[in-house]
């Protein structure tokens, strides 16, 4: 992927972390927002045209207010494509959306005190694919303040006893 350059005035927060998906990026910043942009393909009559991007959504994601001051903003951002969600880690708040528009699922369900979001093998040919009409389904890690919950996240999100 080239670089992209974006030139905002209120893009003075700083970036944290990129993520994307079919034609879909989406930025994290240290304001806590996530900035998402869809992809516009290049001019078909100019032989070295490249695609530009333009900004679709501007998202607060939900968060547990830290007990601490501090607040890093948006520290993950973790695409699951096979089943049109993301789970965005946002100051020690895990939350879940449906891709590529951002939606709110699960009820606004927030996992607070976490760390960390992980656990899919982004080296699988699987986890990296396209939806797949037999695959209800992922399985993903939320480290947190004194333990690993293990979670299954398909049309809703269930925690697992291990």
């Amino acid at each position: 992927m080239d670089m992209v350059r974006i030139t905002h005035t209120w893009m003075l927060a700083g970036l944290h972390l990129v993520d994307n998906t079919d034609h879909n990026l989406y930025l994290g910043t240290s304001a806590s927002e996530i900035l998402h942009f869809v992809q516009i393909p290049p001019d078909p009559t100019e032989p070295f045209g490249k695609p530009s991007y333009i900004l679709a959504s501007r998202l607060p994601p939900y968060y547990a207010t830290p007990s601490a001051s501090e607040r890093p903003g948006v520290q993950q951002i973790l695409l699951l494509p096979r089943i049109n969600k993301a789970c965005i880690l946002c100051n020690w708040t895990v939350t879940f959306y449906s891709l590529p528009e951002l939606s709110p699922v699960f009820g606004n369900t927030q996992v607070p005190n976490c760390n960390w979001i992980g656990g899919v093998d982004l080296n699988s040919a699987q986890s990296v694919s396209e939806p797949e009409p037999g695959v209800q389904s992922v399985t993903v890690l939320l480290s947190l303040n004194k333990r690993i919950r293990v979670v299954k996240i398909g049309e809703d999100a269930r925690s697992l006893r291990v």
